[in-house]
């Protein structure tokens, strides 16, 4: 069974524009899956399906095989993390430790769980220390931190990020990386993100759906998509990591499938000192 599911969904906004079509999407449980394309490909759109923020015209969604009903929000809400685009549209507390507890106690955790889980979550995210300061007087990075604290102290199964890469510096983005494979690693998290950063995809998903025009264009492996020709039909370049492999193939320079930069370098390396 798959964790998360929609089943042939179709969506359209009051003024008629179709924005979903006949969307079919599946995940595992403990696998990070990315969901990338051009603005108005329908990705934010698909991701508010996953937690009832709404509902398709036709077609249905699942989390854990229960279909979502506005009768089980709540319980559905519990097993669904989301994390919008900008953090400030999600901190709401005038301290960090109330912000984060927020989530729990709506769900009706009692005190000492709440204050065992926000710590938890804090420490998770590199961030324990900040219980009394302002969220407001963070900084950008330090706030989506914040805000995904803010969802594990709920503990749910999956977490759904739109865009969390926007607005992050080369490094921030690393960074990011690094805590995504760790929530996965240390908490089994299933993680479902969209992302314009082709790049920040490498070494970290586990598949790559490819939206367009409220579609699903490709899906699968992520070398397998991201080699694929037709991401230009989504307004999407290969990786350059991507294409350095496959120039390399294509010059005679048989090397694995690299999974990161510091990988291809290593197997260049080890060629070039072969044949001295």
């Amino acid at each position: 069974m798959h964790i998360l599911e929609a089943k042939n969904i179709y969506f359209s906004y009051n003024n008629g524009l179709q924005i979903l079509r006949g969307v079919n999407f599946k995940v595992k449980s403990g696998k990070i899956v990315a969901v990338i394309g051009p603005n108005g490909a329908g990705k934010t759109t698909l991701f508010k399906h996953f937690n009832g923020l709404l509902f398709p015209e036709r077609g249905s969604v699942f989390v854990k095989g229960k279909k979502i009903r506005k009768e089980n929000l709540m319980e559905i809400r519990r097993e669904i993390g989301f994390l919008f685009q900008n953090p400030d549209d999600q901190i709401i507390a005038p301290t960090v430790f109330q912000d984060v507890a927020f989530g729990p106690l709506n769900f009706g955790f009692d005190e000492n769980m709440i204050e065992h889980n926000v710590r938890e979550a804090l420490k998770l995210v590199g961030m324990e220390g900040y219980e009394n300061k302002s969220p407001h007087n963070l900084s950008y990075g330090q706030k989506k931190r914040i805000a995904i604290a803010g969802i594990l102290a709920y503990q749910p199964s999956i977490m759904i990020l739109d865009e969390p890469f926007a607005g992050l510096d080369p490094e921030g983005v690393r960074d990011f990386k690094r805590l995504l494979l760790k929530l996965r690693k240390d908490l089994g998290l299933t993680v479902v993100f969209s992302s314009h950063d082709i790049n920040a995809l490498l070494g970290l998903v586990d598949r790559v759906h490819v939206m367009i025009d409220g579609q699903i264009l490709l899906e699968g492996k992520t070398e397998e998509v991201l080699s694929n020709p037709s991401l230009e039909k989504a307004g999407l370049e290969m990786p350059v990591l991507f294409r350095i492999y496959h120039a390399l193939i294509h010059k005679g320079v048989e090397i694995p499938f690299p999974a990161d930069e510091t990988e291809i370098v290593e197997n260049l390396v080890r060629i070039l000192n072969d044949e001295k």
